[in-house]
């Protein structure tokens, strides 16, 4: 028994000697950190609700403006068929000064000698009955030359030419031989009584 009340005294002074308790309580803090002064404008206030009114119909849209009266036609009935157009042209008209023979023209500008030449070639073949020929002489200002076909009638035609840059163009037409042609197709219907020929299929082949 003094052994017990021994124990139960000492866990007393044990307690009593302890630390007191800790209060578990959180306070708020005394400052937030913040410094900002306050603003000098005041925040607005919200508007206040609006009582709502009675009901209101929209009005009634305006009115369309008339519309434009329809234009008049200004066209009629033809009269006629249109008179042709009359014609703007007429005979040329030559300046003054220009020279009105177009062919001796080229004589107004400076003349330019061109270069010699000599040349000549022949054909002839019996087989198909071609036979030509041409040859021709030039110093520079003056062409001489003849050329020769066998035309299909069987005359020889020789064509015998001079040709310079003041003149033009002259040449000397002739013909060898006399002209023969074929006999006239003797061709037509045959006669009354003569037997008809006869049209049939052709012979077989042995296809």
């Amino acid at each position: 028994m003094y052994i017990l009340q021994s124990i139960l005294a000492a866990c007393l002074l044990a307690l009593c000697t302890a630390e007191p308790p800790v209060n578990n309580q959180y306070l708020p803090p005394t400052s937030n950190g913040y410094n900002y002064p306050s603003p000098n404008v005041p925040f607005p206030s919200p508007p206040a609700p609006q009582t709502p009114g009675p009901f209101r119909p929209p009005p009634p849209p305006a009115p369309r403006p008339p519309a434009p009266p329809a234009p008049r036609p200004t066209y009629g009935v033809p009269t006629g068929p249109p008179a042709p157009p009359r014609p703007t042209y007429g005979p040329p008209q030559t300046p003054q000064g220009s020279n009105n023979n177009i062919e001796t023209a080229h004589l107004n500008q400076p003349h330019v000698p061109g270069m010699p030449y000599d040349f000549n070639y022949a054909v002839k073949d019996d087989y198909y009955g071609t036979d030509y020929s041409h040859n021709a002489v030039s110093d520079g200002d003056q062409v001489k030359g003849e050329y020769r076909v066998q035309l299909p009638d069987g005359r020889l035609q020789i064509v015998s030419y001079v040709a310079d840059w003041a003149t033009g163009f002259h040449a000397d037409v002739r013909y060898e031989g006399q002209a023969s042609y074929p006999e006239a197709n003797k061709g037509g219907y045959p006669a009354a009584g003569a037997p008809a020929a006869a049209y049939g299929p052709p012979p077989s082949q042995g296809y």
